[in-house]
């Protein structure tokens, strides 16, 4: 599970804190454009990627009403990602293209 892992270096670098591998929620899901909530990918970031989305999503439940969601858009071809995404109660902490993708 690549992308349980990448959350997991990726939380640890944002709170400092560690979180057990079964502790991760994970789903993998090709989604249409419009199916994508702004809080997650803001719209003009959505332009720059494909449509549909293949989107690797990683859900933990820190407790005390803080659930962090976080997720890669994969380029189907490539298989690589080209996106992410971190939210935290449903507030976006980062989202960034990976390796330039969105550049015009």
């Amino acid at each position: 599970m690549e992308c349980v892992n990448w959350f997991i270096e990726g939380y640890k670098k944002l709170t400092g804190k560690t979180v057990p591998a079964e502790q991760v929620g994970y789903e993998a899901v090709e989604l249409a454009q419009e199916e994508i909530g702004y809080e997650f990918i803001p719209e003009e970031d959505l332009k720059k990627l494909p449509d549909p989305l293949l989107v690797e999503t990683c859900v933990y439940d820190e407790g005390e009403d803080k659930e962090w969601i976080a997720g890669i858009v994969l380029h189907g071809d490539l298989n690589r990602g080209i996106y992410t995404f971190w939210t935290r109660n449903g507030e976006s902490i980062s989202r960034q293209f990976i390796d330039e993708w969105g550049e015009e």
